[in-house]
């Protein structure tokens, strides 16, 4: 059984946000078969806040007020799905990863993630090229790895 840690990016579309790596509605899909294909999905939870900054960012920048409502639902919709395992970030091993990390990288969020995945001992899906500086490159996994895996 594959134990498979999120990079925040693969849960913004739950707040409004849709990304390049995949269209619309193909990032929950392939989670779906990922799932039913044996495979445990997470998310650290410091994912849940960076996902809600950024929509707040987006809504403001291009104006929308739509999109604030989007943030806050974002959260509780993330929150609620069952087939998705929240891990905590403040715990010692993590945190202390993560301040390692940060002594070569300027993304706090980044670094809980990355250290997330270490101290888990869980594959990363991420599009983040600077993860490879952090985490071993065997347990690093792109879309388009994650799509082919399942």
């Amino acid at each position: 059984m594959y134990r498979v840690l999120l990079d925040t990016t693969y849960i913004l579309p739950a707040f409004g946000i849709y990304v390049d790596v995949a269209p619309k509605n193909e990032i929950k899909v392939i989670l779906e078969k990922c799932i039913e294909k044996g495979a445990t999905l997470n998310i650290s939870e410091i994912s849940l806040f960076e996902a809600y900054v950024k929509t707040i960012a987006v809504a403001k920048k291009k104006k929308l007020p739509d999109l604030f409502k989007k943030a806050a639902n974002g959260v509780l919709t993330v929150i609620n799905d069952t087939t998705l395992n929240k891990i905590g970030y403040c715990e010692l091993e993590i945190l202390e990863t993560a301040s390692n990390i940060l002594k070569n990288h300027d993304d706090p969020f980044d670094a809980i993630i990355f250290a997330t995945a270490i101290v888990r001992d869980m594959l990363l899906a991420t599009e983040d090229s600077d993860a490879k500086k952090f985490v071993p490159n065997d347990k690093i996994l792109s879309w388009r790895d994650l799509k082919n895996m399942f």
